[in-house]
């Protein structure tokens, strides 16, 4: 973190990251109701 914010464009990776966590928790979302509809 501390050597982003040093970069010439220290919002790049956080943009990148935050696509990344986006994409993860509606993966994760998406699961959690198949799990939920499979275990009613």
């Amino acid at each position: 973190m501390k050597q982003n914010a040093k970069s010439d464009n220290p919002f790049t990776l956080n943009a990148h990251v935050l696509e990344r966590v986006n994409k993860w928790e509606a993966l994760i979302s998406r699961s959690k109701v198949k799990v939920c509809m499979f275990l009613l």
